[in-house]
């Protein structure tokens, strides 16, 4: 018997590491604050505020699609919906590359501008320690950042998952808190994300990111992610097409 066999599928992880903004405009523009200074009204003054903050403008000019078509005689006989499945599968696809577009943007920031101005060095695979957890934990607090999320590669788990202080953690946790990749109970206020779309260094080191997701970056989403039915009676073929539209 033939039958359709499920694809190796790593997590997709996008959406947890970076702030989401949903928009009806082709481009936002947001501000990067700036400490303030604060005075006591009536004594000394400032002579002038200055305006405190930088902008960026952000547009939605990066469009992802997955196209899926099939035969008509192909979706009569299948014993199951071609085109759900075919849904499923291309907005998978569509998130993946959403995902390594956000993991390539964190990936592509000079080491000058990272926490300690500087990448700092941690133990890798089942080596990775609690103490590796803290010391990027640390990196950020000391900028003043509060970084919620730390997203790792699979092969540090075995690392995390033998650490006491994450076991501890798990033990009056709700079911709902552990999702494909995602790891709710916190450390040290962290959420623990996991993938293999997080990249490698080299053949023995991979990349960490421990972020304050409120202040590292943006995801802005002009059409979120949708599926569309479209026919070819040409060819006697149907389909669908998965698409979004980001920046």
């Amino acid at each position: 018997h033939k039958q359709v066999v499920e694809a190796a599928k790593p997590n997709l992880i996008g959406r947890e590491m970076i702030w989401v903004v949903n928009t009806k405009d082709p481009a936002t523009r947001f501000f990067k604050q700036k400490l303030s200074v604060a005075y006591v009204v009536g004594e000394t003054e400032p002579t002038e505020v200055p305006e405190r903050m930088e902008t960026q403008d952000v547009e939605c000019k990066t469009e992802i699609a997955c196209k899926m078509e099939f035969s008509k005689s192909y979706i009569e006989d299948a014993p199951f919906n071609v085109l759900q499945r075919a849904v499923e599968e291309g907005s998978r696809a569509v998130a993946k590359l959403e995902t390594d577009k956000i993991i390539a943007l964190y990936k592509g920031i000079a080491a000058g501008n990272l926490a300690t101005g500087a990448e700092i060095a941690t133990n890798e695979g089942a080596n990775f320690a609690w103490a590796d957890v803290a010391k990027l934990w640390n990196a950020v607090e000391k900028e003043d950042f509060g970084p919620n999320v730390l997203c790792i590669n699979v092969r540090e788990l075995e690392g995390v998952f033998s650490q006491n202080q994450f076991i501890q953690s798990l033990y009056y946790a709700p079911e709902d808190v552990i999702r494909r990749g995602v790891f709710d109970a916190p450390a040290l206020g962290m959420r623990i994300i996991a993938s293999t779309l997080i990249p490698s260094l080299d053949a023995t080191h991979n990349y960490k990111f421990a972020i304050d997701t409120k202040s590292a970056a943006v995801l802005l989403v002009r059409r979120d992610i949708l599926a569309e039915p479209f026919e070819n009676p040409g060819k006697l073929r149907s389909g669908v097409i998965i698409s979004e539209r980001i920046g």
